[in-house]
């Protein structure tokens, strides 16, 4: 079995995902549980032959069914090694990253200390070596 190279298998993922949260509307249609006629240009629109009753059906069917596709996008695109992270934080940085920051501010500050507040920063020491 062939495998898709990973943009290629994102995109795909994606048009999938799309098709699925257009799904119960496209069933809603074909079904005839909702009917939508459209009105000629400059024409009033006439009464809505669908009642208010399957329009709430249907809003309900997509508050459980978004939620649902996005998950399972969600894991699929995971599952090809693109992580998810949320819009709103920015990548907290690794270990070694924030520890060589920590050892560049340090090093900034050594070298921007007079000899003299160095020497004041050194701990005293005792008489026996401690």
């Amino acid at each position: 079995m062939a495998v898709l190279p990973r943009p290629s298998a994102k995109t795909l993922v994606s048009l999938v995902a799309l098709a699925a949260l257009a799904a119960p509307a496209v069933v809603a249609l074909a079904t005839g549980w909702i009917e939508v006629r459209i009105s000629p240009w400059g024409e009033p629109p006439g009464p809505d032959p669908t009642s208010i009753e399957s329009w709430v059906a249907l809003a309900l069917v997509y508050l459980v069914w978004a939620p649902l596709v996005f998950v399972g996008l969600v894991v699929v695109l995971d599952r090809l090694g693109y992580k998810y992270m949320p819009v709103e934080r920015t990548p907290r940085p690794t270990r070694r990253s924030r520890r060589r920051q920590v050892a560049g501010i340090k090093l900034l500050q050594a070298r921007d200390a007079s000899p003299s507040d160095a020497r004041k920063a050194l701990p005293k020491r005792r008489a026996d070596g401690r």
